[in-house]
């Protein structure tokens, strides 16, 4: 599952970066338009963030109570596009001896 939302970020990356974004069926928004619209429709909210390597976008993850999800990209022009979203979100179970952070 990590390698899929590693493949998701590197992906969208290269489309969020690309300023034809909505032609390639990526919904890109200025990134308050998107958290408000994340949380009045699903109430999703923020749980996990990172900043790219490159350091010119931030990755996050949002999450409502009942699983939905949504991966969001933010550039740094403040634009957040709508790499993923899906259902079902939940913490893997830990593994003995793995990093439970």
């Amino acid at each position: 599952m990590i390698v899929g939302i590693l493949i998701g970020v590197t992906i969208g990356i290269m489309i969020c970066t690309n300023h034809a974004s909505a032609a390639n069926g990526i919904v890109c928004l200025p990134r308050p338009a998107a958290v408000v619209q994340l949380y009045n429709n699903y109430g999703e909210q923020v749980k996990e963030a990172g900043v790219t390597d490159h350091g010119n976008a931030v990755a996050e993850l949002f999450v409502s109570k009942s699983g939905s999800w949504t991966f969001l990209l933010t550039r740094a022009d403040g634009m957040s596009c709508i790499i993923s979203s899906g259902k079902d979100w939940h913490k893997p179970l830990s593994v003995p001896g793995g990093d439970d952070s």
